[in-house]
C-alpha cells in the first residue's frame, strides 16, 4: 500500500533571509495588534456591549481569548477566535 505524502504543497520553503524576517515582522505586528484589540474590548463596556449585540445578531457563539505569548496553543486559540469573530469586527 502506497502512501501519497503531500506534506510539501503550499510550503515555501526557498524564502531568502530578508523576506523571512520581514514575514517574521509582519506576524509580530499582527499578533500585537490582536491582543491590543482583544484586551480593548474586555476593558471598554460600551464596545462589549455592542460585541455582544452584534455577536447574537450574527450568532457567533465564541468569545475573544487573550492569549499567553509563551504558549503556542494559546496563541492559536486567539487567532481562531479572531477569525471566528472576523464578521463582528467587521460591522
Amino acid at each position: 500500500m502506497d502512501v501519497c505524502d503531500n506534506w510539501h504543497i503550499d510550503v515555501i520553503d526557498d524564502l531568502d533571509e530578508s523576506v523571512h524576517d520581514k514575514l517574521q515582522e509582519s506576524v509580530g505586528a499582527v499578533m500585537k495588534k490582536c491582543r491590543s484589540l482583544v484586551k480593548l474590548l474586555n476593558k471598554s463596556s460600551i464596545l462589549a456591549n455592542k460585541i455582544f449585540d452584534l455577536k447574537e445578531q450574527l450568532k457567533v457563539i465564541s468569545s475573544l481569548r487573550l492569549d499567553c505569548k509563551n504558549r503556542w496553543n494559546s496563541t492559536y486559540c486567539l487567532i481562531q477566535s479572531m477569525l471566528t469573530y472576523k464578521k463582528v469586527l467587521g460591522k
